[in-house]
């Protein structure tokens, strides 16, 4: 990255910080929305000048997906939640097929998967008596999001950042899960957009680190 890139990368995370900071003693307040998307958008914005390939692009459009997903949660998370929810998703699916265009699987790499695998089905196990509404888009993008988990264990060369951040992922999504469907978890959104945050951050760093031949 250039200094225009690191600049953009700053920005990013000072505006996470402020969003973080604010999140417990005034959320939701006018405009937090646009706090709540810049550091998303700061990434697409780096993924967009520093790799130009069908790899990039694909990523660079799913972290403007998660952008969406995320102004929907914050301006009203119960209303837009199927919204947000549909964001992230198509994010997700985006996410993965930029992984599988440097797909290398291994055996060394099984028991991770087969890890993954298993927290997604007994995540899904508990999650099976939500409301009818709302299980069918729930099971689907637990699915997804487990995949893209796998899709990041398999991106060859091995890219522990990249695996990180996907695997922060699937964790902030569990909070959401827990709190919304499960049981109340107090300050959950700190939890949860905390550690959203982080993976988004990890997972293009570790994107970037891969096309730059620094995995």
């Amino acid at each position: 990255m250039n200094k225009t890139d690191l600049i953009v990368w700053r920005v990013g995370q000072l505006a996470a910080l402020a969003f973080m900071a604010l999140l417990i003693p005034l959320h939701p307040y006018p405009g937090s929305f646009l706090i709540k998307a810049l550091p998303v958008t700061a990434l697409a914005v780096v993924v967009l000048r520093n790799v130009r390939t069908r790899q990039g692009y694909m990523l660079f459009a799913g972290l403007l997906l998660s952008v969406v997903g995320d102004v929907a949660l914050d301006l009203e998370r119960e209303r837009y939640f199927i919204i947000g929810l549909g964001s992230f998703l198509v994010a997700h699916l985006l996410y993965i097929s930029s992984f599988l265009h440097s797909f290398s699987f291994s055996r060394a790499r099984l028991p991770f998967i087969l890890l993954i695998l298993a927290y997604g089905l007994v995540i899904g196990w508990f999650l099976r008596d939500i409301p009818g509404g709302e299980f069918v888009p729930v099971m689907v993008y637990l699915g997804a999001v487990t995949v893209m988990v796998i899709s990041a264990v398999c991106v060859g060369p091995v890219t522990p950042w990249l695996i990180a951040g996907a695997v922060v992922f699937m964790l902030s999504d569990t909070v959401i899960a827990i709190n919304k469907f499960m049981h109340p978890i107090p300050h959950s959104m700190f939890y949860n957009i905390g550690s959203y945050f982080i993976a988004q951050f990890l997972l293009v760093a570790g994107f970037l680190r891969l096309h730059q031949g620094k995995s």
